[in-house]
């Protein structure tokens, strides 16, 4: 299903590879490597993350909460073979849960771990293909250079990241590109078909130029969506810009976001405003409705959005947060205030 990024309901996403390099620059999680042989390597990281949040339900109540943020295990195994051809296999597992009852971050609430994502595939001179639960490429070419909130961001679009094959290129000369298909046969879900992804994107030196397309072929709408993005450094502040379109008949609606970010003495500045846009009333209600529950009406088609945030980094591995978040909606549903803390292991 197509996700909307920056629902109430969102928790912490993982920021693309590609946003982070244009951004951020942040460093990722340490892990424990094991050398099983000469050619096989295996590794488990961890990242512990926890948040306070206060936010404005659909009616325009108050909530508050202490909850975990997507804390997860990492397993990776990587094995080089002779003939060049690297063949990796990783695992992700997350969902802890916090009990109402106990209102602490803690494994519970009577659900198991589940398995984030898992995949297996081979690299090489001839690019990389992986097959299994990856990411989607709107999130990782164009939705990314937004999506850099530490718990929830500006409306967003980003499609199926499971049942997937996938095959990224080699580096082109600044030129590089990635093609998915997400099949499906689920009676259960009634998602039927293969959603075809495409994601391209190109270094001009000075600056990186993007594009993603998503035909959501696996959902009977057959409706795409689609963006564009650019990302560049200008005196040291970090800037990208999107303009992402649905076409979904009872959503329709196109976006413009800018995204600045900026590092200093351990501490980074970052925030996004986007222009938000809605075919109809109707469209922007259908859109915005909560997973469960009656939807609020909304009276408006056209929303003005802004996060701010700041995240100062204790050490390498340890770094803490807040961010604000406005979403223009009636009776401020969405509208986010939250701290929080990061650990990588």
């Amino acid at each position: 299903n197509l996700t909307h990024m920056g629902e109430f309901e969102m928790m912490k996403k993982t920021t693309s590879a590609l946003a982070i390099a244009a951004l951020l620059g942040s460093g990722a999680a340490s892990a424990v490597t094991f050398q099983v042989n000469d050619e096989t390597t295996m590794s488990i990281s961890t990242g512990v993350y926890w948040a306070f949040v206060e936010g404005t339900d659909k009616d325009g109540n108050n909530t508050t909460k202490w909850t975990d943020n997507g804390s997860d295990i990492v397993f990776n195994a990587q094995h080089e073979g002779a003939n060049g051809v690297t063949t990796f296999l990783n695992i992700v597992l997350d969902d802890f849960r916090t009990p109402e009852s106990e209102g602490q971050p803690s494994l519970g609430g009577g659900n198991d771990i589940t398995t984030d994502e898992m995949s297996l595939g081979v690299a090489g001179d001839f690019g990389t293909i992986t097959v299994g639960s990856d990411g989607n490429l709107h999130e990782a070419y164009v939705d990314g250079l937004k999506d850099i909130d530490a718990w929830s961001g500006v409306y967003g679009l980003a499609g199926d990241d499971s049942n997937m094959i996938k095959y990224d290129s080699v580096d082109l000369g600044g030129l590089s590109f990635s093609v998915a298909a997400n099949s499906y046969n689920d009676e259960t879900t009634a998602k039927s078909g293969t959603a075809i992804q495409t994601g391209v994107s190109y270094d001009l030196g000075g600056a990186v130029v993007s594009a993603a397309y998503n035909n959501r072929g696996a959902d009977d709408a057959d409706d795409a969506f689609y963006g564009v993005g650019v990302s560049t450094t200008l005196g040291g502040v970090g800037v990208a810009a999107t303009y992402e379109v649905d076409t979904l008949d009872t959503e329709e609606a196109d976006m413009f976001s800018l995204t600045g970010t900026y590092t200093v003495n351990g501490v980074d500045l970052y925030g996004v405003v986007q222009s938000l846009s809605f075919d109809s009333i109707a469209d922007a209600t259908a859109a915005l409705a909560p997973s469960s529950g009656t939807p609020t009406t909304q009276t408006d088609d056209s929303f003005t959005q802004y996060l701010a945030g700041v995240r100062y980094h204790i050490s390498g591995n340890l770094s803490v947060w807040a961010e604000i978040l406005r979403t223009g909606y009636e009776n401020d549903q969405g509208d986010q205030t939250a701290i929080g803390v990061d650990a990588y292991f």
